[in-house]
């Protein structure tokens, strides 16, 4: 049994602090809370919030200039060291749990065992490699599929190799030259059936997905989140409609944003160049994702945080600029630290994440002053906790 004593400590459900608390830890678990002791500590007068869940991250990307070419020369050994280093740099920040939404084919297991075998790094929910059509978005990490059966074999390899979420590329993306982000790509046939693969076995189904099409499809069908919800036309030109996010909203399906990735991709394009010549509306597409947030927002959908980690320019440590880019779009800082806790909890299928309470894990961060004030002191935390396990951040 340990403790942590003299925190304000933050229940992101309303905001509400318990003053100088005693959170009391046994075997990863919170265990009890109780206030008013006026017991001294390390971190007392200081605020804690739970553990972050970043909920959009490629942990074998390694976030530079030149993604795509820079995955494809790495060796596999390469490519593991680059996912611990990656998980590392998100513990530090105060993520303590990820979902990778794209990963290596081959090397699925390997990369949960090694990831999963240091207490201190976050819990990760692996998609495995992204499902696509052949030559589509990302199909270099190996989820090509040609047809329904295919795609059928390729959910249950990978349940069979751990995986705890699939992640189906619906439209074309700005990473990969041959697509284009407002085409459908995965038609519904191979969406329904594999959706309703990964429902009997127990998988959540996440949609990368550009297009109102495609979007429309996500509803329809029935997937569980939906990453990027740009909502091009078939022009490829942001074409933001109300009335689908309603639809979504009432569906229960959630969206993540990914707004500082796109910010810093779009800041890359504007130095150097394109990166998918396909993609000729690319930064309207990029600089539309922030205006989109409000509108989930306004009509009151359900987000989860995600940095898309690893993408261009985009660190393992970004979740707080993510969280600060929807405070500027109109969320209050109480409802963007839910985005990454018990948002994401809830829309992730985490009962255990979310919050400090008793019988949840035991993951806390550490923040000198008070984050519902200012959302940007989250980028700085003085102390990060793994199932009571403290994180170094040297």
């Amino acid at each position: 049994m340990s403790k942590l004593v003299g925190l304000n400590l933050i229940d992101p459900i309303d905001g509400s602090v318990l003053p100088d608390s005693v959170i009391e830890i046994d075997h990863g678990i919170v265990r009890s809370l109780e206030s008013g002791f006026g017991e001294s500590g390390p971190f007392a007068g200081m605020f804690a919030i739970p553990g972050l869940i970043d909920g959009h991250v490629h942990l074998t990307l390694d976030g530079g200039s030149s993604v795509r070419t820079t995955f494809q020369e790495a060796s596999d050994d390469d490519l593991v060291r680059l996912a611990l280093g990656n998980a590392r740099t998100a513990a530090k920040a105060g993520v303590t749990l990820v979902r990778d939404c794209g990963w290596p084919r081959h090397l699925s297991r390997v990369l949960l065992e090694a990831l999963r075998s240091d207490p201190l790094l976050p819990d990760v929910l692996s998609s495995g490699a992204p499902m696509t059509r052949l030559g589509g978005h990302c199909h270099f990490f190996g989820g090509e599929v040609a047809d329904p059966s295919d795609a059928l074999r390729l959910v249950d390899e990978l349940a069979d190799s751990g995986s705890d979420w699939l992640k189906v590329m619906v439209t074309g993306g700005g990473l990969t030259p041959g697509t284009r982000p407002q085409d459908v790509e995965l038609s519904p046939e191979i969406l329904g059936v594999v959706i309703n693969r990964a429902r009997t076995i127990g998988l959540g189904v996440a949609a990368h997905c550009h297009s109102l099409e495609g979007l429309r499809y996500c509803i329809d069908l029935g997937v569980d989140t939906v990453e990027h919800v740009t909502m091009l036309d078939e022009y490829g030109k942001p074409a933001l409609d109300v009335a689908l996010i309603e639809r979504a909203a009432n569906s229960g399906v959630a969206f993540g944003p990914t707004v500082w990735a796109a910010y810093k991709t779009a800041e890359w394009i504007r130095k150097s160049g394109p990166i998918n010549p396909n993609d000729i509306h690319a930064l309207e597409r990029l600089d539309s994702r922030r205006s989109n947030v409000a509108a989930f927002h306004d009509v009151g959908v359900a987000m989860v945080a995600g940095t898309d980690a690893g993408a261009t320019g985009t660190a393992f440590d970004s979740l707080a600029f993510e969280l600060r880019c929807y405070v500027d779009a109109g969320l209050t800082p109480l409802e963007a630290i839910q985005t990454a806790t018990t948002s994401a909890a809830n829309s992730l299928r985490l009962p255990e994440r979310g919050r400090v309470a008793p019988g949840k894990v035991s993951d806390i961060v550490v923040l000198r002053d008070n984050p519902l004030e200012d959302i940007s002191r989250i980028a700085n935390p003085v102390a990060v906790f793994r199932r009571g396990q403290e994180v170094r951040l040297d």
